[in-house]
């Protein structure tokens, strides 16, 4: 799949990470000095900075085989985020706080789309998209894999700090939240405390994402 980015400094990120993702680009001559040699061979001196650039998500089978490596010991879960503002922000989030992969599902769930890819914006450069069939299925099977699953609901404790080796954060939708089935799936769920009665109900889901990854900074 094919997507464009302007913004050198994203540009740079995918160059610097994951330059087999890179097409072509182009970015102004002052801008090609800083890269690396191995960087500028593939960027053409230009007024404006862009990147045309080759995403794929990746599957479960793919996602089975990082486990197994130990190349992913924290990830992150979603069930059916609709938006892709969400799911871009989301990325973004995951990939300051160096997660390495998100789980998303095949279907009533937003997909890699240039909006995704534009709200990320460089953030596709450290992190893989997995797509699965089912996500509680996959669960199970991480939980196999001695993986924790760390559910974000309202209803939960006050967030706290985990210490688990091996971690799964599961996020709900916009409007429902994680589903009754997948909460059964938690081994513990933890809500982000507001300020009292004058508080909102929940963050947005991406802002709860980037608190949460905050909080579990130092164990990620």
């Amino acid at each position: 799949m094919k997507f464009t980015i302007e913004g050198f400094g994203h540009i740079r990120e995918y160059l610097l990470h994951r330059p087999r993702s890179v097409i072509n680009a182009t970015c102004t001559a002052e801008q090609r000095e800083t890269l690396p040699t191995r960087a500028r061979r593939i960027v053409t001196v230009s007024d404006v900075a862009h990147a045309e650039l080759s995403l794929t998500p990746m599957h479960e089978k793919e996602l089975e085989v990082a486990v197994r490596s130990g190349r992913l010991t924290t990830l992150i879960a979603l069930d059916h985020i609709y938006d892709p503002r969400n799911l871009g922000a989301i990325v973004r989030s995951a990939a300051f706080f160096g997660v390495r992969g998100i789980i998303i599902a095949n279907r009533r769930q937003a997909q890699l789309t240039a909006t995704v890819v534009e709200t990320a914006r460089g953030g596709f450069a450290f992190l893989d998209l997995y797509i699965v069939k089912n996500i509680g299925r996959l669960l199970v099977k991480l939980k196999s894999f001695d993986f924790w699953v760390i559910g974000a609901d309202v209803r939960g404790e006050r967030l706290q700090f985990c210490e688990f080796s091996r971690k799964v954060y599961l996020f709900g939708s916009e409007d429902k939240g994680i589903a009754p089935l997948l909460r059964e799936q938690c081994d513990c769920l933890f809500r982000i405390p507001g300020h009292g009665d004058r508080a909102v109900e929940s963050l947005n889901v991406a802002a709860a994402t980037a608190v949460f990854l905050y909080s579990q900074c130092l164990s990620v």
